[in-house]
């Protein structure tokens, strides 16, 4: 390749590689405070010391991925090698979505839009939690939803989408509340701008397809878990094999033991049916988790009480731009989309929170799902990329807005467990 061609294949990718170093740069020297990154070898690490040998159920997937790929020299240096190129992989693959979102922006727009991506990428409230604590099982979830996007505009592969759902499943049922509804309404959002019937129809079987095999297989694997998997015993045995001292997750997660004490009593499933089996779990974790969270004093509170006050200039902002669209009415289906996404930072952060004491992680899936779909809807409509830059326009170039940016993307507040 000349001299010159290389400079224009520099050039024409060049936000793609600046949006990648600046994450990488980032969450080196902001967030880790250049600090290695690490697989933790006590709860973390148990992530990765199972695999579908121990039973069919969520939580497994990331275990599973591991240790088939790498079988006898599974061990946590190895973990560590591979959470590191699979966030590597994910900021790769979302600083090339980047770049196609500032290729559609038109040029009077792109400097807002730039700074409007850094934002995206820096702060304690969203990649930031990828790398601070290296190999939660979430990384998957984000892994699938970047493929996802690049799967949408590809007629053939468009077709593999309800396989992503069905594995975002499998990492964690959780992303029946964050991943899947953000995949889902991008779906439909997509089908909404859509010209061709025949395209749109497919965006739709697609949609179909993706949610009742997530359903299935969520009502199916949640309802019978403890059914599907080894005793507790042989269980821990395993875990002991495969390198993990650490019972904690797994105990909490599949087994309704939280340290030690059984949070989900003895026969209290039993002659249920799957429905009431899901909601009396769903029922005794959120009365530990509300224990747990009042029993540690104010740093619980105070985390959520700061996770609110940083994020809600931005998750307001955002409420706005999709309730001028909803007023706007475009059509049902965007008027359903907007009324949607205006719903997904609070509902995340109100159904989360009591199933889990991580505070800031919840907030991170909350507001990296709503930016995004605020992202994809610049993206697809250039009527509302024009409204949310008016709305946005007010506010550019004052202090406040210099102040609150500067500060946001300098916080750290990373109380993950």
């Amino acid at each position: 390749m000349s001299a010159t061609n290389k400079k224009n294949v520099l050039y024409k990718n060049r936000f793609a590689i600046f949006f990648f170093a600046y994450a990488v740069v980032y969450a080196v020297a902001a967030v880790n405070r250049f600090v290695p990154w690490e697989v933790d070898d006590t709860a973390i690490y148990s992530f990765y010391a199972v695999d579908y040998s121990f039973g069919f159920a969520t939580k497994l997937l990331p275990g599973a991925i591991f240790r088939f790929l790498f079988r006898d020299h599974a061990d946590r240096e190895t973990a560590t090698a591979f959470m590191t190129a699979v966030v590597l992989v994910c900021f790769a693959l979302l600083a090339v979505l980047l770049q196609r979102f500032m290729s559609r922006m038109p040029e009077k727009r792109r400097s807002s839009a730039f700074l409007l991506v850094l934002f995206f990428l820096s702060g304690a409230y969203s990649f930031a939690i990828f790398t601070k604590t290296l190999g939660l099982m979430d990384t998957f979830w984000l892994l699938f939803a970047l493929l996802f996007f690049f799967f949408l505009e590809h007629s053939v592969l468009r077709l593999l989408i309800p396989l992503l759902f069905a594995l975002s499943v499998l990492v964690h049922n959780a992303a029946l509340i964050c991943y899947i509804p953000l995949m889902s309404i991008v779906l439909l959002f997509r089908a909404s701008v859509e010209e061709d019937r025949r395209r749109r129809a497919g965006f739709f079987v697609v949609l179909a397809l993706s949610l009742a095999g997530a359903a299935a297989l969520f009502v199916f694997v949640s309802a019978r878990e403890t059914e599907l998997i080894v005793p507790i015993d042989e269980f821990h045995e395993k875990l002991l094999e495969n390198g993990s001292d650490s019972f904690y997750y797994f105990d909490y997660a599949l087994f309704g033991n939280y340290l030690g004490n059984q949070y989900i009593p003895e026969g209290a499933l039993d002659g249920l049916s799957p429905a009431m089996r899901l909601i009396m779990s769903a029922y005794y974790r959120v009365k530990l988790n509300i224990g747990v969270l009042f029993s540690r004093g104010a740093i619980h509170p105070l985390s959520f009480l700061c996770g609110l006050a940083v994020l809600s200039p931005v998750a307001v902002l955002f409420g706005r731009f999709h309730l001028c669209r909803f007023r706007a009415s475009g059509g049902f289906l965007r008027s359903f989309c907007a009324w949607a996404m205006t719903l997904l930072f609070p509902v995340i952060v109100v159904v989360a929170i009591p199933f889990s004491e991580d505070i800031t992680r919840w907030y991170s899936h909350a507001f990296i799902v709503a930016f995004t779909c605020v992202l994809a809807v610049l993206y697809y409509s250039e009527t509302d990329r024009e409204l949310f830059f008016g709305l946005l326009e007010p506010y550019a170039g004052s202090a406040w807005l210099k102040i609150y940016c500067i500060a946001y993307a300098t916080l750290s507040m990373y109380t993950i467990y």
